[in-house]
């Protein structure tokens, strides 16, 4: 409304913002009100600073608004992914990440379950015919050599806990397995067989 104003005014003089406001002698303009119209000029050019400077701020907060858009947007995918994509990975201290969803695992295999006796310590810990098993306590791709190693575990666990992660349909599940005396043979009442010795 201001610059409406301001612009009347110069437009009453019937003068723009170049016009002199002396005559050829030098002296003020007697055909205009040349007090009037010089405020009117501060006027009309502060306003326009006032404007710029509002726009460029305006400017610089949209461009704020939309790289934290772009920002949040980008967290809240790689969040999402994360979620659905974590592999679940039971460490040794005890510690749990979220399961993976339909998530291909990328860690090797180092035997394969071929048979589960029913009611025996290892169906009861939720292994099943099929299973792979990619970490067993302390073993994992990157130290195993041979099936002995896992009866070596399995002997120095008898009543106690071996936190186990097996591969079934892509997914991998942490489990937890209790050798012990049952009414079948062994102390796990399943076998598992060396993934060399699988046909692929």
């Amino acid at each position: 409304q201001k610059l409406a104003d301001f612009n009347l005014i110069l437009e009453t003089n019937n003068v723009g913002m170049d016009e002199q406001l002396v005559d050829a002698d030098g002296f003020p303009r007697s055909d205009i009100d040349v007090h009037q119209v010089r405020v009117a000029r501060h006027g009309i050019i502060m306003t326009r600073n006032d404007l710029k400077e509002l726009m460029a701020q305006i400017e610089k907060g949209l461009e704020h608004y939309f790289a934290e858009q772009r920002l949040n947007g980008a967290a809240a995918s790689s969040s999402g992914t994360s979620t659905t994509t974590k592999l679940a990975n039971y460490t040794e201290n005890g510690a749990v990440s979220v399961p993976a969803r339909d998530t291909p695992a990328v860690q090797p295999s180092i035997c394969k379950v071929n048979l589960v006796a029913p009611g025996g310590p290892a169906e009861q810990a939720g292994f099943r015919v099929g299973d792979e098993v990619v970490e067993f306590g302390t073993l994992n791709a990157t130290n195993f050599r041979e099936l002995t190693q896992i009866a070596d575990i399995v002997k120095n666990h008898q009543n106690s806990v071996i936190k186990v992660q097996i591969r079934r349909h892509n997914r991998l599940l942490p489990l937890e397995l209790i050798p012990r005396v049952w009414s079948g043979r062994g102390l796990l009442g399943c076998n598992v067989i060396p993934m060399d010795s699988i046909e692929r």
